[in-house]
């Protein structure tokens, strides 16, 4: 039995001054996130999408087999969708060059309702690495960030 495909909201609900939060997973399971060598040009493609589409990462989280990252836009014409899109074309096309295993086609997302606390999920996005054992404090496991925002003040909710 094929895993369920995700299912898309109309393509409206990803434009504007919103917040959406991915989830992308590696082919096969595939340990893929471990090292700079691979998440820091990973992260260089999400800036580089990220701004192509108007928006900012506040957080984003590379676990080894799977990302999270979280998209706002920042004016009413941005695509947080087309971005996530650009963000996976450029990074599929870069571990392919690279002999790296790949992401799967489809990706989950969740689109926070406007005016929503958005913080709360981007914090249940830092202690994901917390979750899995790998770091004891979000703030000490090395392949969490932010595109354009500052992390600490997005965690904890000072901005």
């Amino acid at each position: 039995m094929r895993p369920r495909r995700p299912s898309r909201l109309p393509s409206d609900r990803y434009i504007g001054e919103r917040t959406v939060a991915f989830h992308v997973s590696v082919d096969k399971q595939q340990k893929l996130f471990t090292s700079k060598e691979v998440v820091d040009p990973v992260v260089e493609r999400l800036a580089r999408a990220a701004r192509e589409f108007d928006c900012v990462a506040p957080i984003y989280c590379f676990m080894p087999d799977h990302a999270h990252i979280m998209l706002k836009g920042l004016r009413e014409s941005s695509d947080l969708l087309a971005s996530m899109t650009k963000f996976k074309s450029l990074t599929g096309f870069w571990l392919y060059k690279m002999g790296l295993p790949g992401l799967q086609q489809d990706f989950f997302d969740h689109v926070m309702r406007v005016g929503g606390d958005w913080r709360n999920h981007a914090l249940y996005i830092a202690n994901n690495p917390v979750r899995a054992g790998l770091a004891s404090d979000w703030s000490q496991y090395p392949f969490t960030g932010t595109v354009d925002c500052d992390l600490q003040d997005i965690v904890c909710g000072f901005a």
